[in-house]
């Protein structure tokens, strides 16, 4: 399979999952299953699949930065990308990987595709409504 194909094939999964929406994306953190399945799975590739994958992700990460006008101002200012986005690279890998690699069971794909395809994405608009106004402070010396 070439970087191009898996690319594509990881921005169709974010395209049918979330749609348009932009935002922060709010994925479901790796428990020790997931971790167990990533190993097996990133152990059986090649290093010209590895290297494959990660030709994949750097184009699906910029796509990514390119989707969302915030991360792409930040990115361009000289800042590095959100956390957020680098959190889904690594969920979009698990899925190339679960994809790429030969001899998973059926659950041990499910484990590293549930991730990417199971989150959600908060728009700017449910950030800011969900934003609580600042702490005040009655003792103004306190600090």
């Amino acid at each position: 399979m070439e970087s191009t194909k898996i690319t594509e094939e990881l921005k169709e999964v974010i395209l049918t999952t979330y749609g348009d929406r932009v935002g922060t994306f709010k994925l479901e953190s790796v428990n020790e299953e997931i971790s167990r399945a990533r190993q097996k799975a990133r152990g059986q590739l090649s290093k010209e699949q590895r290297l494959i994958i990660d030709r994949a992700l750097v184009s699906f990460r910029d796509w990514l930065i390119g989707r969302d006008p915030e991360a792409a101002e930040r990115v361009a200012s000289g800042a590095p990308a959100p956390q957020d986005i680098e959190t889904a690279v690594r969920a979009a890998e698990d899925c190339a990987v679960a994809k790429v690699a030969p001899d998973l069971s059926v659950e041990e794909v499910a484990l590293l595709v549930y991730r990417i395809e199971n989150g959600r994405i908060e728009t700017i608009e449910e950030r800011n409504i969900n934003k609580r106004p600042p702490l005040r402070l009655s003792n103004r010396h306190v600090r």
